[in-house]
């Protein structure tokens, strides 16, 4: 970042602000940071800086929290309205005119619209669905006659800055697409009838004049001392990039744009139902500057903790799980120090490298830079919901809407994608580093006992219990079922759930399963007892205690404490069993672990007798070849494992 920097001041001095600067990478990574920094730069080399806050924009304008919603003129507005306010309207006079026209043709289009409503009152005289279309609204209405809505409602144009509202569109296409495109072509003569040249074309094509005219603003306002525009919190109209990109162009050598996103502009990526080309593909190479930043690397973290802990040095050997705690984040780092400088340490070092280990003013240090857009809108809906997507194990559409408790999450998804930059829609999940900390979060008791927190929980697992037991109608048995990947991962998922709800319910689900999972699939135990710790910080002190135990005994072919130990949790799910799988199964396989112990511990003869009885309770299968063999004493170490090795 430093030598980025030093590159960014020859870059001014050299060549001239015809560049492009972007900063791009997750929230807590320090693009705000790097782009004051790069405008502290160009005001030291006699650069005019105007900086567009558009998170402070957004708290201002309700239409920033919906981008597939918003129109290019709308974006423009706002940066015109930043440089008037830096004191260069006088270079906009243009621009203020033409947006003047432009509203003046959408009244005209609306006045000869509600004319021919009025003129055909049944709709008899058109055949057009009037009153639908009066409703669509001046944008809407563009919309429909510039694309025509000739497949399905989908464009012909590789670009759509703005649409009509969905449940309008939707009535449309009742009609059928044919229709709807030729009402679109029929509306376009009629209005070419009915407007001037101009109101039509500003109607209709208004984008590369707004463009052009504000761009022609730009560079007048540069000519004398060159003008930088720092655009932090992008994300917000990066929907609208693919126009944005023509202001850029259109400004010349004498405007520098510099771009902080959590949205990545590099490559190509989704937006709604269309894709857009990143800049490598798009932007001349010599005049495009991307930083991509990313989480620190342990060497990366050892090096800024030796810098920040002169006084009380932090133990090099710990970096490594402080950085797999923090996922490498640069905010949660360098906040982490600061705990550790008050003399706490900044992580439960008993668990697992996880963000719920950290110190509680990590997780809120972070949480508050993570949900402070959403909190500035007072959207007390849009929080809860950010934070209930955290709550899901993996990414489940299904399970989404039993969390969320609505029919449809898509268009909530596609906000937090594309106007915070917090999700992915299409994977439906968070980003795993907003995710990780939004469940620390949560795993606070005064937070993980709210009601909407708890309610969407037992949403969850009434939907993954009865997702489960279709699964289970085809699986009869225990091997059957561990064997079942949809299975095991609902399992895990139902396990993770009751654990948000109390410790005693997941700690329930999990050792019901847990006999099984060590018969049959050590890794998928393994499995169990590793996610479970995630949950530590929520356990009474017998818990934690138990969790160790158990997590210390899961070794590959365990000695004969550890063997009783896993045969003490393995007896703490009979009472569970009922039900679950076959009994008798579930006994063949305490009978085939208790003989483990008693080989072990030398007892060989009621090892034998404990194993033969298991082989009269074991259904056809893996457990059953294995106890036969077992009693036969055929290389037990092999035979006791079975095909797990």
């Amino acid at each position: 970042r430093a030598n980025g920097a030093w590159s960014w001041r020859s870059g001014v001095s050299k060549s001239g602000p015809s560049w492009l600067w972007i900063a791009q990478g997750p929230v807590g990574v320090g693009k705000s940071a790097l782009l004051r920094r790069w405008a502290k730069m160009a005001q030291d080399a006699g650069w005019r800086v105007i900086w567009v806050d558009w998170e402070a924009l957004r708290a201002l304008d309700d239409r920033l929290t919906h981008p597939s919603r918003l129109a290019l003129e709308d974006v423009l507005d706002h940066i015109y309205a930043v440089l008037r306010d830096a004191g260069l309207g006088r270079y906009f006079d243009a621009y203020e005119d033409l947006r003047r026209r432009q509203d003046q043709a959408s009244r005209a289009v609306q006045a000869a619209l509600q004319s021919l409503r009025q003129a055909n009152k049944d709709e008899s005289g058109t055949g057009l669905p009037l009153e639908t279309l009066t409703r669509l609204g001046a944008k809407g209405l563009a919309w429909l006659v510039r694309y025509g809505l000739s497949q399905a409602g989908v464009p012909t144009t590789t670009w759509l800055p703005q649409e009509p509202l969905e449940q309008v569109l939707q009535e449309l296409l009742q009609y059928g697409t044919d229709n709807v495109s030729r009402w679109g072509t029929w509306l376009q003569t009629w209005l070419r009838r009915q407007l001037k040249p101009e109101e039509f074309d500003l109607f209709f094509r208004p984008e590369e004049r707004l463009l052009q005219t504000l761009a022609q603003g730009l560079r007048a306002a540069a000519e004398r001392r060159g003008l930088v525009l720092a655009h932090d919190a992008y994300e917000i109209v990066a929907f609208l990039d693919p126009w944005l990109q023509g202001l850029w162009r259109r400004t010349g050598s004498a405007v520098i744009w510099l771009l902080a996103s959590r949205v990545r502009l590099d490559t190509a990526r989704r937006l709604g139902r269309w894709y857009a080309p990143g800049y490598q593909e798009t932007w001349p190479k010599e005049r495009l500057h991307l930083w991509t930043l990313r989480p620190w690397s342990p060497k990366e973290t050892l090096h800024f903790v030796q810098r920040a802990t002169s006084g009380r040095a932090f133990p090099p050997r710990e970096v490594p799980g402080l950085v797999r705690a923090t996922h490498g984040l640069p905010l949660a780092i360098a906040e982490a120090m600061r705990v550790w400088q008050s003399g706490a340490f900044p992580r439960i070092r008993a668990m697992g490298p996880y963000p719920s280990s950290l110190h509680p003013q990590v997780v809120e240090r972070v949480v508050e830079r993570i949900l402070a857009p959403l909190a500035a809108r007072e959207s007390e809906i849009m929080l809860q919901r950010v934070q209930l997507l955290a709550l899901a194990r993996k990414p489940d559409y299904d399970l989404l809407v039993a969390l969320w408790d609505v029919q449809e999450p898509g268009s909530v998804l596609e906000t937090l994608e594309h106007a915070y930059g917090l999700a992915d829609a299409e994977q439906v999940t968070l980003e795993p580093l907003v995710r990780g900390f939004l469940r620390a979060f949560l795993m606070a008791e005064g937070k993980r006992k709210r009601p909407w927190v708890r309610e969407a929980n037992q949403r969850a697992l009434a939907f993954l219990q009865q997702r489960r037991a279709q699964y289970e109608i085809r699986l009869s048995t225990w091997e059957q079922r561990v064997g079942h990947a949809r299975w095991r991962e609902d399992t895990l998922a139902r396990m993770h759930h009751a654990f948000w709800l109390d410790e005693d319910e997941g700690w329930m689900v999990l050792v019901e399963v847990l006999p099984a999972a060590i018969a049959h699939d050590w890794a998928f135990a393994r499995q169990l007892v590793y996610e479970a710790g995630e949950f530590w910080p929520t356990w009474s002190a017998s818990r934690r205690q138990q969790w160790q135990v158990l997590r210390q005994a899961l070794v590959w072919e365990p000695d004969l404490p550890q063997a009783r130990h896993l045969y003490f949790f393995m007896e703490q799910g009979r009472s569970h069993w009922a039900g679950l799988a076959s009994p008798h199964e579930s006994l063949a396989i305490l009978a085939w672990w208790r003989g483990y112990v008693y080989y072990l511990e030398g007892h060989e003869d009621k090892a034998q007798a404990l194993w033969a009885q298991g082989l009269k309770y074991a259904p056809a299968g893996e457990l059953r070849e294995r106890l036969r063999r077992l009693t036969a004493l055929r290389d037990l170490p092999a035979t006791m494992w079975g095909t797990l090795a």
